[in-house]
């Protein structure tokens, strides 16, 4: 179901009091999209309700297929998933930009989990053969203990402040990742450990399809055995 007001003018439309809803996804939205001289738009969409297999039935090969379409897209979105108190949902907040402009995206993503900020920013070149996401992510959070309960790790740690650097690239169709650098409290990664790690993630967390790599099982294990 789809209900939308707009205006058009000047060759720009203005959708407002949009509102989707299917059985997999709900969520408000307003958009800007501008016709001529070029196509661009700008979209802000408030997220109430996602059903979380929808994620796979994404096909990540379909959509880099879709190169030439993305060379000619001027498009800057903000997306806010907060989910409804009582919906059994994890996360409690999600806030992601995006903007895609000749085939170049660029992201910067907010997560919070149970009082754990997850953050991300990086981009990629979603026209290239073989397209590297590169990423600068951090991990913070007020009790150590409280990240690892998450995935219901009970090992014996201080309850200290904890916090977690990592800046590198993940190629999206290989599914292989390099590591330039790790840094957490007062510790940072030499260069094989940069390599251990590498061979660790690739071994738990890519040795089936790229989107798994959240399931909290593989991550469990793969925290279990770096540790």
């Amino acid at each position: 179901n789809l209900k939308f007001n707009f205006i058009f003018k000047n060759n720009k439309i203005k959708i407002f009091n949009s509102y989707f809803r299917n059985k997999y996804l709900s969520f408000n939205s307003s958009s800007l999209i501008t016709l001529q001289p070029y196509f661009s738009s700008q979209s802000s969409f408030v997220v109430e309700d996602i059903n979380h297999s929808l994620i796979k039935k994404i096909n990540l090969k379909n959509i880099f297929n879709l190169k030439e379409i993305f060379k000619q897209l001027d498009i800057k979105n903000e997306i806010l998933y907060k989910p409804k108190k009582f919906s059994g949902s994890a996360i409690d907040e999600l806030s992601l930009k995006i903007d895609l402009a000749y085939g170049r995206l660029e992201y910067h993503k907010i997560l919070k989990v149970d009082g754990n900020n997850f953050k991300c920013k990086g981009s990629i070149n979603l026209i290239e053969e073989f397209p590297n996401l590169d990423f600068d992510c951090s991990v913070n959070t007020s009790s150590k203990k409280k990240i690892l309960s998450l995935f219901s790790l009970k090992q014996k740690v201080n309850n200290e402040i904890f916090t977690l650097n990592t800046i590198g690239n993940l190629g999206i169709l290989n599914k292989k990742i390099n590591f330039k650098k790790i840094t957490s409290n007062n510790y940072e990664a030499s260069k094989e450990d940069l390599e251990y790690f590498k061979n660790q993630f690739e071994k738990i967390l890519l040795d089936e399809d790229l989107l798994k790599v959240f399931n909290k099982k593989k991550i469990k294990e793969f925290i279990l055995e770096i540790s």
